[in-house]
C-alpha cells in the first residue's frame, strides 16, 4: 500500500462533491417559486453554495485521465470505458425512446 499511486486528495474531494450532489436534490424548494416558505432562502444558499459539485467531478475526471496513455492504449481506454458505461447509455437511451 505505500506504493500505492491513488491520489487520496481526489476520493475527498469526489466525497465533497457527492455531498454537495445530494444537497442539490434535497434542496429543490429553491425552485418551488414561492418565496413564502420559511425554508426557500436557506434552499437557495445551499443551491448557490453546492452547484461547484459538477465542477469537481469534471476536474477529476480529467486529473484521472492525464496518463493513461502510460497504462494502456487509447483503444484499450475506449473498450474500457465503453464497456463500464454502455449498459446504462443503452438503458438511457431505451427509457427515453419508449416514452
Amino acid at each position: 500500500m505505500l506504493n500505492s499511486k491513488r491520489l487520496h486528495y481526489i476520493d475527498v474531494l469526489n466525497c465533497i462533491a457527492i455531498f454537495f450532489v445530494l444537497v442539490l436534490h434535497s434542496s429543490q424548494l429553491a425552485f418551488s417559486g414561492n418565496t413564502n416558505y420559511s425554508n426557500y432562502i436557506t434552499a437557495l444558499v445551499l443551491q448557490s453554495l453546492c452547484i461547484p459539485a459538477v465542477y469537481i467531478f469534471f476536474m477529476n475526471s480529467g486529473a484521472t485521465l492525464l496518463d493513461y496513455r502510460k497504462k494502456y492504449s487509447t483503444k484499450t481506454f475506449l473498450i474500457k470505458k465503453i464497456q463500464k458505461s454502455g449498459y446504462s447509455f443503452l438503458c438511457m437511451v431505451d427509457n427515453i425512446l419508449s416514452i
